[in-house]
């Protein structure tokens, strides 16, 4: 397990989009979307508010979302396929702002414009593509999530990340 949690944890180094799908009455909406992540593979993005997939994942958090490294037909085929739930975040110590600055080679943090917000996806499951060593195979990752609604959670109030999940292997 601890070698798909390495694969896994590169995939989402070396990655730079998630292809975010959301869910409204209009039906399905993919965004791509540059994204950060922590320890405990949480996927963080900032956005406006008032784009489709922002407005629809406040009314169904329910989210899905691949991250592929695979940029042409000769590349093998690595990426993640991510269930979860997504929700919107405060960043009161900008830990997601350096986050995010670091992996696009800047030193201070993003400084959010009026009305745009950090959002997170917590994932339920994720798959890995991993072609070099699986082949097709996939392998996955399933957390247990514990997620709230009832406010924005400030990222103050625990760390980076902050729910308590258990990763464990599925074959």
């Amino acid at each position: 397990m601890d070698d798909v949690k390495k694969w896994v944890k590169e995939v989402l180094e070396k990655g730079y989009v998630i292809s975010l799908g959301t869910t409204d009455e209009g039906g399905i909406w993919v965004t791509d979307l540059v994204y950060t992540h922590d320890e405990e593979f949480n996927i963080y993005w900032f956005s406006y508010e008032t784009p489709r997939h922002s407005v629809a994942l406040t009314k169904n958090p329910k989210v899905a979302g691949t991250i592929t490294l695979s940029a042409n037909t000769k590349d093998p085929d690595i990426g993640l396929q991510i269930e979860g739930m997504a929700e919107k975040v405060e960043d009161k110590e900008n830990k997601i702002a350096l986050n995010y600055n670091a992996k696009k080679g800047r030193n201070t943090p993003w400084l959010l414009q009026e009305g745009q917000c950090w959002y997170r996806l917590k994932p339920k499951k994720i798959e890995l593509i991993y072609e070099p060593l699986f082949g097709f195979e996939k392998k996955t990752l399933e957390m247990k999530l514990f997620f709230c609604r009832a406010k924005v959670k400030s990222l103050s109030e625990s760390s980076l990340g902050g729910f308590q999940k258990k990763p464990r292997l599925v074959q």
